[in-house]
């Protein structure tokens, strides 16, 4: 596992990966450990395969703050070996106790008006903490 529990929103920093101030995209599971992304290996990810949008199962059509699953997840990351991270994603994936990953956009500032489905609202209790809700 890359980390310990700490809280929703201390995540985990693991050698090699972005540093979480260089990252562009940072990808949670529901227990507090993360995989930071940048810029290259954010495109690596958008354009292996059929892309990210075939492992997305909810998502902010004004930013790219998403629900993935992780079967689909870890299928996308079996043709996207020359990503940097992609080790420390997959045991991200391995090691997820749940169905889902939770993807946060950290380069756009959104308020995920347009997210309207029922996985806004988990997204939001992963990424933001229990007692926030999404903004709509």
């Amino acid at each position: 596992m890359i980390g310990d529990h700490v809280g929703p929103a201390a995540f985990h920093y693991c050698h090699g990966m972005a540093t979480p101030t260089e990252s562009t995209l940072r990808f949670s599971d529901d227990v507090g450990n993360a995989v930071y992304l940048d810029d290259t290996e954010v495109l690596a990810i958008w354009n292996t395969g059929e892309g990210i949008d075939a492992a997305t199962v909810s998502a902010c059509v004004s930013c790219k703050c998403r629900v993935v699953s992780t079967l689909a997840l870890a299928d996308l990351l079996s043709d996207a070996l020359a990503l940097a991270t992609s080790h420390e994603l997959y045991e991200l994936v391995d090691d997820a106790v749940s169905a889902h990953l939770y993807v946060v956009d950290l380069a756009t500032k959104c308020l995920h008006r347009t997210w309207l489905d029922p996985l806004a609202e988990a997204w939001a209790e992963v990424v933001q903490g229990p007692r926030r809700r999404a903004i709509r």
